[in-house]
């Protein structure tokens, strides 16, 4: 009797409690930083030549099944795409209109700053 009564305890009254404490333990933040060092290499005539290039990129990843209204997720999304992305990391200023069909065309993703593929030789 005192078993049921336990489990009717934490399972009814105490619910909000362990449901956050559940939640706390499976959501999280993180933010990755994407920059790295330089690679720079020598000529024949000991001139230093930069190979790479530390570029900062960002990938917008939503998942379509988690959006039940597709219109107002993206009137919702697009002004802060636009102010943080555009005006903050000095993006060509676009038009909302622009920014709506851009997020429309990925709507596949979530905010991941990533390290860029490209490499560079010399000549």
């Amino acid at each position: 009797m005192i078993l049921i009564l336990r489990l009717f305890f934490l399972q009814i009254i105490d619910h909000n409690y362990y449901d956050d404490l559940l939640n706390k333990q499976h959501v999280s933040e993180i933010s990755l930083q994407a920059k790295r060092g330089n690679i720079f290499t020598d000529d024949k005539a000991e001139k230093h030549i930069q190979l790479t290039d530390n570029i900062t990129m960002y990938n917008i990843f939503v998942d379509p099944k988690f959006i039940r209204d597709k219109e107002k997720f993206v009137n919702t999304i697009a002004p802060v795409v636009y102010k943080h992305f555009c005006e903050l990391y000095g993006m060509k200023e676009v038009t909302q209109t622009e920014c709506i069909h851009n997020i429309e065309q990925f709507t596949q993703t979530q905010i991941i700053p990533t390290k860029p593929q490209f490499f560079y030789y010399g000549s």
